[in-house]
């Protein structure tokens, strides 16, 4: 049994929700026949690919080196996985008071899974969430713009940590002061997790420096950047930090498609579409490309 728990306090100063999820795990190795033990990484099991011959930890391939090599997301037998959320602000004071709810995707709009999360005074809220689920959380508390918060995978036994950031620290510290806000529009914050986060979980320690995001259809401004106390950086073309932030703003609301390249080689990390909705917060995490 292995128990996956993201605490907010360990995680960099703009994350808002931590996630907690239990579930079974395991893993295994096959090793063929004759003086190799693969081929090609079908032939290796679990968190392992094919190197020269060799059944190897996917992290010997780096932060973003296996993409399109980690397997699919398997969905578990269990019918409902139990998550929890803690709404916190920058310095760990709860969001009290408001809903949360659980919403089938793409969207924008919500359809709704379940009754909505009631949130309590420690700024928590549980859930059951179905097993294999690739939805979205959408908020409404207290201090806090309507948020969407984007699962990055669907949910069965590992996941990065999900956030959002509350509506003062939105508005006064990530959005830079050449950007005006257009309440018509939606924005989005990214954020990129490695191929170790995708087999593991997330990792506040993690470096995600040198990751540029497109959004397609583009965004009314640029991205733009954060250093590794969330302040934006003028004239940013890729994170430069830990924290691998990047915010759009003024996004026409809908369905959009959001991409992680890694400037360092020009490779595409991962991709994923994401919901805009006019007014509201998209927080959505983009990671390595799973195999076919």
């Amino acid at each position: 049994m292995l128990r996956f728990h993201y605490d907010i306090a360990r995680a960099c100063h703009p994350l808002l929700v931590a996630f907690t999820l239990t579930a079974g795990a395991g893993c295994s190795v096959i090793f063929p026949s004759g003086d190799s033990q693969c081929r090609i990484d079908d032939e290796c099991a679990d968190t392992n690919v094919c190197l020269d011959g060799l059944c190897r930890p996917t992290e010997e391939l780096g932060r973003w080196g296996c993409t399109g090599r980690i397997p699919a997301v398997e969905v578990g037998s269990e019918p409902t996985l139990e998550a929890r959320f803690d709404f916190v602000d920058p310095y760990g004071t709860a969001f009290v008071g408001g809903t949360a709810q659980l919403c089938q995707g793409p969207g924008p709009t919500c359809e709704a899974i379940g009754e909505p999360l009631s949130v309590d005074r420690q700024g928590r809220a549980v859930a059951n969430i179905p097993n294999g689920f690739g939805g979205f959380l959408e908020t409404s508390l207290a201090n806090f713009d309507t948020h969407l918060v984007l699962f990055p995978e669907p949910l069965t036994n590992t996941v990065p940590n999900t956030f959002a950031i509350g509506s003062e620290a939105f508005r006064n510290i990530l959005t830079p002061a050449w950007v005006a806000l257009d309440d018509s529009r939606g924005h989005v914050i990214a954020r990129a997790f490695t191929c170790d986060e995708a087999l593991t979980g997330f990792d506040a320690d993690t470096n995600r420096s040198g990751v540029r995001y497109e959004l397609n259809p583009a965004p009314g401004d640029a991205f733009v950047y954060f250093d590794d106390l969330g302040r934006p950086e003028t004239g940013g073309m890729a994170t430069d930090s830990d924290v691998g932030l990047g915010a759009a703003f003024n996004v026409a609301p809908g369905l959009a498609t959001l991409t992680a390249i890694d400037v360092a080689s020009g490779q595409q990390i991962g991709s994923a579409e994401i919901p805009i909705r006019a007014g509201a917060i998209t927080s959505a995490f983009v990671g390595p490309d799973r195999r076919q």
